[in-house]
């Protein structure tokens, strides 16, 4: 398998706007995807992905923009981050209700302050 090859985003976009101007002459809304590729250069695959996800992006196509797809990942980890943390303190809290260190005074101030209170 070979190294992917990065492509200028001007390049991008006048590959994108090549298969639209040859749908537009031909009056299909498919199609074309073949015919640019082999003129560029490039794969058939690559090409049909940015033509989708520029249909995405211009809401000519059914999708999430790539700014929401970001930005729900984002918050997909930052949700797992919570929620793992979340766990770490309930563990703690559980650990510090049992009755062996409830009896020092470290453990009583610690479940002070965990119920709220100020400890001494």
């Amino acid at each position: 398998m070979g190294r992917p090859r990065v492509y200028p985003d001007e390049f991008r976009e006048r590959a994108v706007r090549l298969v639209r101007e040859w749908r537009g002459e031909r009056g299909v809304s498919d199609g074309g995807v073949t015919a640019i590729s082999v003129q560029l250069g490039i794969n058939r695959e690559t090409l049909r992905r940015w033509v989708i996800e520029q249909e995405v992006e211009t809401g000519d196509r059914p999708g999430l923009p790539r700014v929401e797809r970001s930005r729900i990942a984002e918050l997909e980890r930052e949700n797992k981050e919570l929620r793992r943390a979340n766990e770490i303190l309930k563990t703690a809290a559980a650990f510090m209700r049992t009755p062996r260190l409830c009896g020092t005074g470290a453990g009583r101030r610690a479940l002070a302050l965990l119920r709220g209170g100020g400890g001494r």
